[in-house]
């Protein structure tokens, strides 16, 4: 079972046999009836996945590639959507103490120092440092904390704009953009013309990142979602764009991506949790500027 599976009446989930675990139950969790398949068959969809990933790497690492995704200016922020996902506060209260406790490690700062040129103390902590998992502790620290994340949202902006394999990788994008997106107003009340100017444009060119490949069945409906929560951020018709072009795609990842048993495509039930509470922010977005979820949406965010 996943999280998108269909509720069914319990009444009539007791009858016929259908007790999971008696004889004549449906099966609930798929079984493999043989062992991976891992021969040299296999070698050449790998070896074509290399050769795509870095097509992708040469096209989106050359000089001028970031000025195709700018658009028109966005003056202001339409939305706030609220992400579901509960925060510790602790952490948000120890970054402003220049410590970011990430993924089980920790960096230690100066005052004033930021993270961005500093070397992770290891890959895990570098995935949720530049997909901004820290962000929303970090925004319960009330004012202060919203400047401390201003101060450190354009900071990356200043070291990592240009696209590079890592920190615009399709999954850590995907994370930042959503995060980013969650919290702009909250931080562009803080901001002044110009740093908002900065922060709604930087969101505006990740979330246009997002709607190109690469990415794979089990992580374009993310892309494609966290996208759209961009769009409901961004007001005007940049914003518009980019969320009528995510909702459009949306509807045929998510018949990629969720099974008929309501499982993820990836078979893991914290990627399919993930995916559902971007949708219930998706749904909270799209009702702050009066739009009604598309039917693809509806259903899987009433799970």
């Amino acid at each position: 079972m996943g999280p998108f599976t269909r509720k069914t009446d319990e009444a009539e989930a007791l009858v016929g046999g259908a007790i999971p675990g008696t004889r004549g139950a449906p099966v609930r969790t798929p079984v493999k009836s043989a062992a991976p398949e891992t021969g040299a068959s296999l070698w050449p969809a790998l070896a074509g996945r290399m050769l795509t990933r870095q097509l992708w790497i040469e096209l989106y690492g050359v000089p001028g590639y970031g000025l195709t995704l700018r658009g028109s200016k966005v003056n202001a922020l339409s939305a706030g959507p609220r992400d579901p996902r509960p925060s510790d506060a602790n952490i948000g209260k120890s970054i402003l103490g220049g410590r970011f406790a990430l993924a089980g490690t920790a960096l230690e700062l100066e005052t004033d120092e930021i993270p961005w040129d500093r070397p992770s103390p290891s890959r895990a902590f570098a995935v949720d440092l530049h997909g901004f998992v820290w962000l929303a502790p970090l925004m319960s620290q009330g004012e202060r904390g919203a400047r401390e994340a201003l101060r450190l949202t354009l900071a990356w902006s200043d070291h990592f704009a240009r696209w590079s394999p890592f920190a615009w990788g399709p999954e850590i994008l995907a994370r930042r953009t959503f995060n980013l997106a969650c919290w702009a107003r909250r931080m562009g009340a803080v901001a002044d013309d110009a740093e908002r100017l900065r922060l709604t444009e930087l969101i505006a060119r990740q979330a246009r990142q997002l709607l190109r490949p690469p990415g794979g069945v089990a992580t374009r409906a993310h892309k494609l979602t966290a996208a759209a929560v961009a769009g409901c951020v961004l007001a005007g018709s940049p914003g518009a764009s980019i969320r009528r072009r995510a909702l459009s795609g949306l509807a045929g990842a998510l018949k990629a991506t969720v099974g008929p048993d309501g499982g993820h495509a990836s078979r893991s039930a914290e990627a399919g949790l993930e995916l559902l509470l971007d949708l219930l922010t998706l749904v909270d977005g799209l009702g702050q500027i009066s739009e009604p979820a598309p039917e693809h949406v509806r259903p899987l965010s009433n799970a």
